[in-house]
């Protein structure tokens, strides 16, 4: 087929809505592509550029995954519902449906268009990656059925006219570009009346350092700060953020470290404090800077005679570094300057070679800039575990771990994983095309000469042209990586 048919037949094809796969994601984060493939993947729908642009049109934009709901919406829905049932009392209920994540998205859309069609489920739902529930701040309240607000139009008046009084307004008010009129769905975006309430705590969804600007106290803020955080206790939400580090105060006198935040630098503070004996309560050393620990750095500051900032500024860091069972300043920096990376290896079936031989064939090709860490294929578990827990920049899966890619990807990103001549056992070349969706095909290595291993998966996978054998494969395409990390 020649370049200008080729054009003329893809052009005719766009015209008409039919895309292909790439087309469609072109535009989109990489987490709402993968949960639109999973939706072909798992329910068979075949998503056009079409049906994204009938979002688009509808909503405006995709939304980010909010990973819960947000705590100052549901105290307001909350409110509101509270107050209608008080002035309605023949009606009962409240939230019938939340936050929802992207993945909730994909179970909610496909089991319904499987059943009514892609079109007519946009009517009332959204593909994954648009729907207001994705932020925490949309509730459906009541009902969803239309019957029941025909029934109940009072309360559909009361909740249109006193909706932004509680910071909600009505999205789908009446019949929009795409979806229908939708009364129980309310959709939190502040600025209630001034005559209600300010009782919220000051957290809410700001970081820490929105509230704090320098290294002055606060007394009112810090008791404030204290109660938000005593109710997240030993969890890492969205209400912590990174902290600032050891480099960064030593340069900026207003740059501190306190209450609210998290990470490696918290850690090395918390084991200093615990090694000079202050008490960091049950959580212990975790990274996250909370009140106990506050209470420890406020103790350890009042015995060192420095002002009592209940944050970790420069003066502070240096006694802190100088103290009698310290870590050595030395290791403290040679920690942040130059801290392990590691590169994750998973290794395939154990049938010819082991775990142990697999590791040795790979890390011959790979070099030695990263720390390789290996993993056998049933390790998915203590995998994730350790992303968690250290600084990796790639994790490479061999021949048959490959099959772990997709749900890897809900905890690593997706373009610094990659695929060694992923085998899909005796399956069709029909379903390997679906598989391993999640990781871009550059990422993918397949064994070109014979086309055993990984046929039919990807087309523009990496050919490896490997005549010497599966594990020669594995030196050759780990060299290459190598490259990419």
């Amino acid at each position: 087929m020649n370049n200008k048919l080729f054009e003329e037949i893809s052009r005719f094809k766009e015209l008409m809505g039919i895309v292909t796969e790439n087309k469609i994601f072109d535009s989109l984060p990489e987490k709402i592509k993968l949960s639109i493939n999973n939706l072909k993947v798992k329910y068979g729908l075949n998503i056009t550029q079409k049906h994204i642009d009938n979002e688009l049109n509808q909503e405006g934009n995709w939304r980010p995954d909010n990973g819960g709901v947000d705590k100052t919406a549901e105290k307001k829905i909350n409110e509101l519902i509270s107050d209608c049932k008080s002035k309605f009392s023949n009606i009962s209920g409240g939230v019938i449906s939340g936050y929802r994540s992207y993945g909730d998205q994909v179970t909610n859309f496909g089991t319904k268009a499987k059943q009514r069609g892609i079109e007519n489920t946009q009517k009332a739902v959204t593909l994954p990656g648009f729907s207001q529930h994705h932020t925490g701040k949309a509730f459906d309240i009541f009902s969803v059925e239309e019957s029941w607000w025909d029934k109940n139009n009072d309360v559909k008046e009361w909740v249109e006219n006193n909706a932004s009084n509680y910071g909600f307004e009505v999205t789908y008010k009446k019949q929009g570009l795409l979806r229908i009129a939708e009364p129980w769905h309310l959709f939190y975006v502040g600025k209630e009346s001034t005559n209600l309430k300010k009782d919220t705590p000051i957290i809410s969804d700001k970081k820490i350092d929105d509230y704090y600007s320098n290294n002055d106290v606060n007394p009112k803020l810090e008791k404030e700060t204290v109660i938000q955080f005593k109710k997240v206790g030993c969890s890492s939400n969205k209400n912590y953020t990174d902290s600032p580090t050891f480099s960064e105060i030593d340069k900026d006198d207003s740059k501190v470290i306190r209450i609210g935040h998290k990470g490696e630098f918290v850690i090395k503070i918390q084991k200093i404090l615990n090694s000079l004996g202050y008490d960091l309560g049950k959580c212990g050393v975790d990274g996250l800077f909370g009140p106990k620990t506050k209470t420890a750095l406020e103790e350890f500051q009042n015995d060192k005679g420095i002002l009592v900032s209940s944050s970790v500024n420069k003066k502070t860091l240096d006694n802190l570094k100088n103290s009698e069972n310290k870590e050595p300043e030395s290791e403290i920096k040679k920690d942040e300057e130059n801290s392990v990376k590691y590169v994750i290896f998973v290794s395939g079936s154990e049938k010819s070679k082991n775990h142990e031989e697999q590791l040795s064939i790979f890390t011959r090709g790979f070099g030695t800039e990263y720390l390789v860490k290996g993993f056998r294929q049933t390790s998915l578990t203590s995998v994730v575990d350790f992303i968690k827990k250290n600084t990796v920049v790639a994790v490479i899966l061999y021949s048959a771990s490959c099959e772990l890619a997709d749900n890897l990807v809900e905890h690593f990103p997706s373009n610094k994983i990659f695929c060694i001549e992923p085998w899909n056992g005796n399956g069709s070349d029909a379903n390997k095309k679906n598989i391993y969706v999640s990781i871009p095909e550059k990422n993918m290595y397949i064994d070109y000469k014979s086309y055993s291993r990984g046929k039919g998966t990807k087309e523009d996978a990496n050919k490896t042209n490997h005549e010497d054998g599966h594990f020669v494969a594995l030196t050759k395409s780990s060299a290459d990586i190598s490259k990419k990390v």
